[in-house]
């Protein structure tokens, strides 16, 4: 059953996730709104997760985001729109669950897949990365490791046990369609109630009965969840090395890094390095290089609020053919670079 996104408020609260700080569940919870077509600044949203965002799909990217804490839980519901690639960092200490409520094509969730009728969970300080198919819009819920045990024990469970399971999970596990809905619907109508009435919030007992309530699903989730198939072996070989390509390339933009280049780097063929990306990223290398650099020119002008030019911004990342690349920008990003450049210095002016 695919979910209907929850209205966000014309008023967007644009904030950056660093003013979002841990309250006690006394205090107010402060709501944090986005959104935006800039999918940096979405992913920089959520700071404590150190992410970074390359658009691979052709169109205007357009995200939300709705993020809050009650106590040592971080709630935050996220839609894009487009074929992404993330790669991050959750933050140490924790344990982060993701339900998806809507979900366009194949998404693969470090090296699983990741379905409709499946969770995805990681471990705080874990490096991830996420490859969506399209639209996505996902619940994601992160809290202390340690809480969760204290939670199992307040429900007659063995903290031990629980902990035992959740340490031996692997990325993305599914639950029976019942406690799917289940959860489902329970997210759905926190998330709803976090943008559309947040003044609820104020009231401390629904503060706590909140979060006893997500403690109490999650504790009864461990109990419930399938492991989806692990990825085999060989999986995190082919991550690291196609994480290698892509480091070595954004440590080099003064430098027209080409698939040959990456070949003699890694010590591949051409045949594997073709593989190992589509394995984890389901495009070529040579598809993946070019939405990087491009990716990378858009984040140029509009951190330079426009002031920077365009054939700069594109020579920085090695384009010097101006009609081909105006093209491919448009393609991929359903507009110009100069109405890109015309937007930044719109947005600059406040």
């Amino acid at each position: 059953m695919n979910a209907s996104p929850a209205p966000v408020p014309v008023d967007e609260v644009r904030a950056s996730a660093s003013a979002l700080q841990r309250l006690p569940v006394q205090a107010v919870p402060r709501v944090l709104r986005l959104h935006t077509h800039d999918i940096d600044e979405q992913a920089e949203m959520l700071q404590e997760w150190k992410q970074t965002y390359v658009q691979l799909s052709p169109g205007r990217f357009e995200g939300r985001i709705v993020e809050t804490c009650f106590g040592d839980i971080q709630f935050f519901r996220e839609i894009t729109d487009q074929a992404i690639h993330e790669r991050g960092c959750s933050q140490p200490g924790s344990r982060t669950f993701c339900l998806p409520l809507d979900m366009q094509g194949s998404a693969y969730f470090r090296g699983s897949e990741w379905r409709h009728d499946a969770f995805a969970t990681l471990g705080g300080g874990v490096e991830f990365d996420l490859r969506t198919g399209g639209r996505l819009d996902v619940i994601a819920v992160s809290f202390r490791v340690e809480r969760l045990a204290e939670a199992a024990h307040e429900h007659g469970l063995d903290p031990a046990d629980v902990m035992h399971r959740l340490s031996s999970m692997s990325s993305t596990a599914r639950l029976p369609e019942g406690r799917v809905e289940e959860l489902r619907r329970m997210l759905l109508e926190l998330a709803m109630l976090v943008d559309g009435q947040s003044q609820l919030l104020r009231n401390p007992g629904v503060c706590s009965s909140i979060e006893s309530a997500i403690y109490d699903a999650f504790v009864r989730l461990m109990a419930d969840a399938v492991d989806c198939r692990r990825p085999d072996g060989s999986y995190m070989p082919r991550r690291q090395l196609v994480s290698r390509a892509i480091d070595f390339v954004a440590a080099h933009p003064d430098d027209l890094v080409t698939v040959s280049d990456l070949c003699k780097l890694l010590h591949v063929s051409r045949r594997t390095l073709q593989q190992y990306f589509v394995d984890v990223l389901q495009v070529s290398p040579f598809q993946y290089l070019r939405a990087f650099r491009l990716n990378k020119v858009r984040s140029l002008i509009l951190s330079g609020g426009g002031t920077l030019r365009i054939h700069e911004a594109a020579a920085a990342w090695g384009f010097w053919h101006m009609s081909q690349f105006a093209s491919d920008y448009k393609r991929l990003f359903g507009e110009r670079p100069s109405q890109t450049s015309l937007r930044a210095r719109w947005n600059a002016r406040g």
